[in-house]
């Protein structure tokens, strides 16, 4: 019965090793370039202190990413299309969410992004 138990433990132990989980993020960002033709787009991401901290996230974009366009209030958006990344500026202001795809966090892709209207602050 020891014998039974310590091989299914000892499998859950290997199993377990070579699960890896997803990632996701979200946060309000300021772009700081966006390159069409790769499908990526730069961020820069604050952290909570005071000032804040800002550190630049890459990720790309493919036909599943969802594209909202939110013009004056956050909460009333329109849908759009990919076309929406080639009209955010430098500093423009955007709200994305991002998976790692089970990279462990070195590459990033954007589930979802919608623009944030110029009255909202990103710290």
């Amino acid at each position: 019965m020891k014998v039974a138990i310590s091989a299914v433990a000892g499998v859950l132990l290997l199993t377990s090793s070579f699960v890896s989980a997803e990632l996701d993020n979200s946060f309000p960002a300021l772009v700081i370039s966006v390159d069409s033709k790769a499908q990526t787009i730069r961020v820069n991401q604050p952290d909570a202190s005071e000032p804040p901290k800002w550190t630049a996230v890459e990720a790309h974009w493919d036909a599943a990413t969802t594209w909202k366009n939110c013009p004056k209030k956050y909460n009333e958006c329109e849908s759009a299309s990919a076309s929406l990344a080639a009209t955010l500026k430098k500093d423009a202001k955007v709200y994305v969410e991002f998976n790692d795809q089970s990279s462990g966090g070195k590459t990033w892709h954007i589930e979802e992004l919608r623009t944030m209207p110029p009255d909202i602050p990103v710290p």
